[in-house]
């Protein structure tokens, strides 16, 4: 952000600095409006590209295939540390745009660098619902929904949440933090929060119609209600 590149960590690390469930992989994906105008920053202070091990024209994330391009760089080496990796994603493919983030929380914010909660639960939920077959390849959008799984299953958890911070359910269930969400969204969240079996095929096909019909004002909001 010092070179004028808006950015913002996301997926599990980003996951984790709200939940302490999170799962952690390789690297640390972060968003910017520009990966090369990213990439050249952070190889000028001394950063190493790393170079992709997919097949040509491919890129992976967490294992998964996806047509969105990124930059992988190494952090230079720092004595008593272990090589630190960052993958560079372009922002708007991926859910966020990091220049109005940016606007909100300036860089002298403790917390700029994260996206609050409920950024991060719409762009999730959006990854896992929407499946428009004009705007993505089958393989990339299963690799969105498997990602976006892993996203949201530290958030619900409620269970081990209980044990390991008692407070992050209250969190989620907040009414505020529902009215922070899309209203598209708000719907599959309210379920989850509140225990039922959402990851279910035959739940998540039924979502996503209900999210469309939220979005399109052909429906309206219900309490969770095992209805699926």
């Amino acid at each position: 952000m010092s070179n004028g590149i808006p950015c913002c960590v996301w997926f599990h690390h980003a996951v984790s600095h709200h939940s302490q469930r999170a799962r952690f992989g390789e690297g640390t994906h972060v968003l910017v409006p520009d990966i090369n105008a990213a990439a050249d920053v952070l190889i000028r202070h001394g950063w190493t590209p790393v170079p992709s091990t997919a097949p040509k024209g491919e890129w992976r994330i967490e294992g998964f295939q996806v047509t969105s391009p990124q930059r992988r760089l190494a952090a230079p080496p720092t004595p008593g540390l272990s090589d630190a990796l960052v993958v560079l994603l372009p922002d708007v493919p991926w859910g966020y745009d990091v220049t109005r983030h940016h606007e909100r929380y300036p860089s002298t914010d403790p917390e700029w660098i994260f996206p609050p909660l409920a950024a991060i639960i719409d762009a999730s939920i959006a990854m896992l619902l929407d499946s428009d077959p004009t705007t993505s390849t089958e393989p990339d959008r299963h690799a969105r929904r498997c990602i976006a799984l892993e996203d949201l299953e530290p958030v619900y958890d409620v269970s081990k949440h209980t044990r390991q911070d008692p407070d992050f359910p209250k969190r989620v269930r907040d009414p505020k933090l529902v009215e922070e969400l899309k209203f598209e969204n708000r719907q599959f969240h309210i379920d989850a929060a509140y225990g039922l079996p959402v990851w279910s095929d035959a739940y998540l096909e039924r979502a996503a119609r209900v999210r469309h019909e939220l979005r399109d004002g052909r429906r309206g909001l219900k309490d969770a209600v095992a209805e699926y």
